[in-house]
């Protein structure tokens, strides 16, 4: 397991929850050597820490019943604006099998283990998910398993702590003249990237372009009177605005 992070577990969960899933995923963390420390915790059930920044996020985990029953009584909404106020960053794991959950609703009916079960329905279930998604920061991620569930946080700690961030591919990052020559040609309506270095490979730099457009000397096939003046009237506007 990476130095670069801390787990955390919250120490209500071990006396709280003996003989539950929680205390299952805590055994499951012990058989597997995965190593952590306990703290009471102001939300959530696990913090993943960042060991050289000390940022930390916040994950709470629910099994499948636990989401619905916390839907249905309202609790739901309140951890998660918790985890929000306290936290930049908080992921929700739901564990489980929605379709077992559905085939096993009328036995959870009638054990009267989560009252009104029958107005959860699949369309109830994407509108919180939906709702939660679109208006807080908390993210929603499914596992079936508590070995998923723990794979799951602990490859999250691994991408949170490698210092790395999402990327955009190079053309639209690139900071060097000729993409920016490029993903200027390539703005004008019509000219297609390979119409863009059409004109790059006989006009290498925008100044050169310009200085044809310009003049009236630009030629080039494929590029006919309409796209000509185009270009004419861009450039003449720049050039006036200066």
């Amino acid at each position: 397991m990476s130095e670069n992070f801390k787990l955390i577990v919250d120490t209500r969960e071990e006396h709280q929850h003996q003989g539950s899933t929680t205390a299952c995923m805590i055994t499951k963390l012990n058989e597997l050597k995965i190593p952590y420390s306990k703290e009471m915790l102001p939300c959530g059930d696990y913090i993943i820490e960042n060991a050289t920044t000390g940022g930390k996020c916040v994950i709470e985990r629910k099994t499948i019943d636990d989401f619905v029953l916390s839907v249905l009584n309202g609790r739901l909404m309140q951890e998660v604006e918790k985890m929000n106020e306290i936290y930049s960053k908080s992921f929700l794991i739901v564990e489980g099998s929605w379709s077992d959950f559905y085939k096993n609703r009328a036995k959870l009916k009638k054990m009267k283990y989560i009252k009104n079960i029958n107005s959860f329905t699949v369309g109830h279930r994407l509108g919180v998910m939906a709702s939660i998604s679109a208006r807080t920061n908390t993210k929603i991620l499914q596992t079936e398993t508590q070995e998923q569930t723990i794979q799951l946080m602990i490859s999250l700690a691994s991408k949170l702590t490698d210092g790395k961030t999402f990327r955009a591919p190079e053309f639209k990052r690139s900071k060097t003249e000729e993409k920016i020559y490029l993903n200027v040609l390539h703005s004008f309506p019509g000219v297609s990237i390979n119409k863009a270095e059409k004109i790059i490979e006989k006009y290498p730099s925008w100044q050169d372009f310009t200085k044809h457009i310009s003049a009236g000397t630009f030629e080039l096939e494929g590029f006919g009177k309409k796209s000509i003046e185009m270009f004419k009237n861009f450039v003449i506007g720049e050039k006036a605005k200066v």
